[in-house]
C-alpha cells in the first residue's frame, strides 16, 4: 500500500487489488438500507446531479460498446475496518453488481477515511495494471486535495474507459467533462483545516523554541 501525504488533516490512500464483485455502499453501519444502482453509487452525497448523469453516460458507453462494466461509488466512511474486510461483507449481504466480473472495474472513493481504490477484473489486469491506475490517481490527486469530488472521479473514470476503449479500438462517443469548480468547503471541514494549521504552527514553534535553547546552551557553555 502506497500512501501519498499532503499538507491535510488526513491522507489519500490509494488502493489496488483483483476485482472480485462491483459493490457500492454507504456507511458499514447502514449497509442493509442500501439501494446500489447501475453505473453510480453516490452514498456519500458529494458528486452533483450533473457529474452522475456524465459517469453514467459514459460508464453505459463502455459497457455497450466495449462490454466491460465500471461502476463508480462514493461511500462516508470503512468505520475503521479494512477495505477488503469491507468489500467481502458487502459482496455477502448485497452481492451488489455482477459478480465475479472478469471485465469489471469498480472505483471506490471513501471521503472521510482519504481513501480511494481501483477493482480491476482478471481480464482487464493486462491493460490496467497496478501502475497504470497510480497514475490516475496521481493525476486526480490534485482534485482530491481541493475536496473537488467531481472532477477527481470524472477523470478517474474517463482514464480507465480511454484505455479499455483503445483495447477494442474504439471511439468513445460521450465528451470529455470540464471539470466542475471547487466546491465549498463545509463549516466543519473549514474548522478542521484551521485546527490542524494550529496545531502545525504550534508544532513547528516548539522545534524552533527547542533548537533556539539547544544553541543558547552551546553558547553559554563556551563562554
Amino acid at each position: 500500500m502506497r500512501v501519498i501525504h499532503y499538507p491535510s488533516a488526513r491522507c489519500w490512500i490509494p488502493r489496488v487489488a483483483l476485482f472480485g464483485a462491483l459493490l457500492s455502499a454507504t456507511n458499514a453501519r447502514a449497509q442493509n438500507e442500501l439501494k446500489p444502482q447501475v453505473y453510480v453509487n453516490d452514498f456519500s452525497e458529494v458528486l452533483t446531479a450533473a457529474t452522475k448523469e456524465q459517469l453514467t453516460s459514459l460508464c453505459a458507453e463502455v459497457d455497450q460498446t466495449a462490454h466491460a462494466q465500471i461502476v463508480v461509488t462514493t461511500v462516508k466512511s470503512l468505520d475503521g475496518r479494512s477495505i477488503d474486510d469491507f468489500l467481502i461483507d458487502l459482496a455477502t449481504q448485497q452481492g451488489v453488481g455482477p459478480k465475479q466480473s472478469e471485465r469489471g472495474v469498480l472505483i471506490l472513493l471513501a471521503v472521510d477515511d482519504r481513501m480511494y481504490r481501483f477493482e480491476v477484473g482478471n481480464s482487464l489486469q493486462a491493460m490496467l495494471p497496478n501502475g497504470k491506475t497510480t497514475e490516475f490517481g496521481h493525476e486526480a490527486m490534485p482534485f482530491l486535495r481541493q475536496r473537488n469530488y467531481d472532477a477527481a472521479l470524472l477523470l478517474m473514470t474517463r482514464r480507465v474507459a480511454e484505455v479499455i476503449a483503445r483495447d477494442r479500438r474504439i471511439s468513445l462517443m460521450t465528451p470529455p467533462s470540464t471539470p466542475p469548480p471547487r466546491r465549498l468547503l463545509t463549516e466543519q471541514e473549514a474548522k478542521d483545516d484551521k485546527r490542524m494549521a494550529l496545531v502545525l504552527g504550534m508544532i513547528f514553534l516548539v522545534i524552533l523554541l527547542y533548537f533556539g535553547a539547544r544553541r543558547a546552551t552551546r553558547v553559554n557553555a563556551r563562554q
